[in-house]
Formats: structure tokens, C-alpha cells, sequence
């Protein structure tokens, strides 16, 4: 178990220990609200439970966000566009026919921030992940994450299709 030398949880404030490479907070009720938001799956080493993903308390903070819209920002390399990512499957995995787009400013920094990271991910989590299309399908609920950056000329038109599926799923609520 190692104690991280900066990082606290934003709840309770007690640094953060990593244990088998994920960053738990040491309190029970912390450790507890990130378990809720992780990905895992029964039958790891020993039969036990293997943990795909687990948030940071942060990362929590952001994925339980109920807003509409929500902007997560900060410093370079606190998990910001994993804990995106990651946000996205788990809606993926449990929301049937969802819609999701990620973009960015640019193709490198679109490939360096999310199509390697999706590709390596693909098989821990039972997806499909095309990266000529940029998408990454989810068989077991029909869901599907596209991908794009705003140099592409399909970007707005992705925008346009993605508003308009969010339109219409809140208009059926």
C-alpha cells in the first residue's frame, strides 16, 4: 500500500493509498461511493472481484453529477478525459440504445486522449471498438460512443444528430 504524497480525498481529506494500481480513499464511506461508480467483474485472480475502473473521489464527484451539462476542468493529467470515458461505458453498459460523442480540438490530441486508450479498453469491458469509424459499440445494449475532433468536417454534423437524439430522448422522459 503506498499513500499518495498530494492527493486527498475532496470529501473527507485523507490522502489516498494505492492499492493493486487504484487510488482508493482510506475512509469506508469514501472507498464505498467510488466502488458504486467502478466497473469490475467476479471471477479475477482467485475468483474474487477484478475492478476494470474505480474513480477518484473526483472523478465520482463528476460521474453522480446530475446536471444537464457539466464542465470538468483543471490541470493537465488528474484523469479528466479517463474519467469521461470510463463515465461513458458504464452509461453504455446499462443504458439501452445510448448515444454518446466525445470531441476534441484536434485528431492527435482526439487519438492520444481517447482512440489508443478505447482500443486497449475494448476488450476489458465487451465492446466493439472500430477505429476507422472512431466508435466504439456496446453489442449487449445497442449503445454506441462516436468520436470526432472539430477539424473534421463532420463534426457539426455529429453535434447536430447527437442534439437531436438527446432532444428526443428527453421530449419521450
Amino acid at each position: 500500500m503506498k499513500i499518495h504524497p498530494v492527493a486527498v480525498c475532496c470529501w473527507c481529506r485523507n490522502h489516498l493509498v494505492e492499492v493493486d494500481r487504484i487510488w482508493w480513499c482510506q475512509t469506508p464511506a469514501c472507498s464505498r461511493r467510488q466502488r458504486e461508480h467502478g466497473l469490475g467483474v467476479h471471477g479475477g485472480k482467485g475468483g474474487g472481484w477484478q475492478w476494470r475502473y474505480v474513480p477518484t473521489p473526483k472523478q465520482v464527484e463528476f460521474d453522480a453529477c446530475q446536471a444537464k451539462y457539466v464542465l470538468y476542468g483543471g490541470a493537465a493529467g488528474p484523469g479528466k478525459s479517463h474519467a469521461a470515458r470510463w463515465a461513458l461505458y458504464r452509461r453504455c453498459l446499462r443504458i439501452p440504445n445510448y448515444r454518446a460523442l466525445i470531441l476534441r480540438r484536434t485528431y492527435p490530441e482526439l487519438e492520444t486522449t481517447h482512440l489508443d486508450k478505447m482500443e486497449i479498453e475494448e476488450p476489458l469491458i465487451g465492446a466493439k471498438f472500430t477505429k476507422s469509424e472512431r466508435t466504439m459499440a456496446f453489442p449487449q445494449t445497442g449503445a454506441l460512443i462516436r468520436c470526432g475532433h472539430m477539424d473534421d468536417k463532420d463534426a457539426e454534423v455529429m453535434a447536430e444528430a447527437l442534439i437531436s437524439i438527446a432532444t428526443t430522448m428527453k421530449g419521450a422522459a
